[in-house]
């Protein structure tokens, strides 16, 4: 209720983002006359880099005026993510630390270093998936 661009959609909107790890995030915005999805999937692209794929689509005809200026608040967006991930990968290797991770908010990070953990240490023919299926709540 607080975003300009959900007013200008027609408000009521609610957001669900889903994760499906280890790297797609579908985010969908909705109300009762209008849908917006938003795919974003990274996938390895050599040592110790991501390509970031990110897709958009809505049902509403009169948003096709506002792709260009979608088009570049999304590559801001995923810019901004990018930079910090790098900082925080950066800062992950240069101090030995645990990072701090509070609630529903950090549990994609965490299920990520535990698939992580359970996909380096499987055994010829196994992969025993260790995250159960789960529903997280949060604002921001």
């Amino acid at each position: 209720s607080n975003s300009r661009i959900y007013r200008m959609l027609g408000g009521a909107m609610t957001t669900e983002i889903e994760f499906r790890l280890p790297g797609v995030r579908i985010e969908t915005i909705e109300n009762a006359r209008r849908r917006i999805v938003s795919l974003t999937a990274m996938t390895p692209a050599e040592d110790r880099r991501t390509h970031i794929a990110h897709m958009l689509w809505w049902t509403n005809g009169a948003l096709d005026l506002a792709r260009p200026l979608a088009q570049r608040m999304a590559e801001d967006f995923l810019a901004q993510d990018a930079r910090i991930l790098s900082a925080q990968e950066e800062n992950l290797g240069a101090f030995a630390h645990r990072p701090i991770y509070l609630g529903d908010p950090d549990a994609p990070a965490l299920w990520c270093m535990k698939l992580k953990r359970a996909w380096n240490a499987r055994r010829e023919g196994g992969f025993a998936h260790p995250l159960e299926r789960a529903v997280l709540r949060w604002r921001t």
